[in-house]
């Protein structure tokens, strides 16, 4: 029993390092990021977030190596693979959010991990790969994960500049989750979707999109962009006051 406890405290302690170098990487990861939009980020950053998720890789791997009958293992597989995404090696955070989802079918992470490995499909060029996982997710109805990966739908028809897919896929995600704490980034996204038609007849679509984006209680970032936008799509319309204000 002793031994059994002693075990058990190792890899606890083994795996809580892993989660602090984790937490330090996301935090570090979110300030470059802050700094890109400021253009005044430096490679440094990203090196600095890099190394991080290396630390919290090397410590969930002896979880991995020396206490594989843990009930951490899992929870370490789902962090390596997160951390490797971060890192750009999609390959291998592949292949460990893969052999999660293989071993542990009834994981707490399980839908997640599978989210995570559609995007490291996409980064590696299997697009089709990746939108029928997304696609799956979906119809599984999991509102967290089904919304998420509906709103990465999007985004790909967004990156292939076809406007009228994207707007059906963020539509038919607001349809299957209304409820979505993502609700306002789709809507802000139907809306843009709509002006990058050129076209004066889909102005007051638009403009529908960002009302409705700034009626479902957005985040500060969203509400920016969507009265943004607005103000745009007003001074298309030529309505130069309403634009201004």
């Amino acid at each position: 029993l002793v031994a059994v406890l002693l075990s058990s405290c190792v890899d606890c302690n083994t795996f809580y390092n892993a989660e602090k170098f984790f937490r330090q990487a996301e935090k570090s990861r979110a300030e470059f990021e802050r700094s890109q939009r400021n253009r005044t980020a430096n490679q440094r950053g990203r090196q600095t977030y890099e190394g991080l998720y290396e630390k919290a890789v090397r410590k969930a791997s002896l979880v991995l190596d020396k206490h594989r009958e843990s009930e951490l293992v899992d929870d370490a597989m789902f962090l390596i693979g997160r951390a490797l995404y971060w890192k750009r090696d999609y390959q291998y955070s592949s292949r460990s959010l893969q052999d999660l989802e293989d071993n542990f079918p009834e994981s707490e992470f399980f839908d997640q991990a599978r989210y995570w490995r559609a995007l490291c499909l996409a980064e590696l060029s299997r697009a089709e790969e990746a939108r029928a996982l997304f696609r799956s997710l979906m119809s599984d109805r999991s509102p967290e994960v089904g919304a998420l990966s509906g709103l990465q739908l999007g985004q790909m028809s967004d990156n292939d500049e076809d406007w009228g897919a994207s707007i059906l896929q963020y539509q038919a995600t607001l349809d299957a989750f209304p409820k979505s704490n993502l609700a306002s980034q789709l809507w802000l996204r139907i809306g843009r979707a709509h002006m990058q038609f050129g076209d004066l007849a889909r102005v007051d679509s638009s403009l529908a999109a960002f009302d409705a984006a700034l009626e479902t209680d957005p985040p500060d970032s969203v509400e920016y962009r969507a009265r943004l936008l607005r103000g745009q799509a007003l001074q298309a319309k030529g309505e130069a006051e309403a634009s201004l204000h």
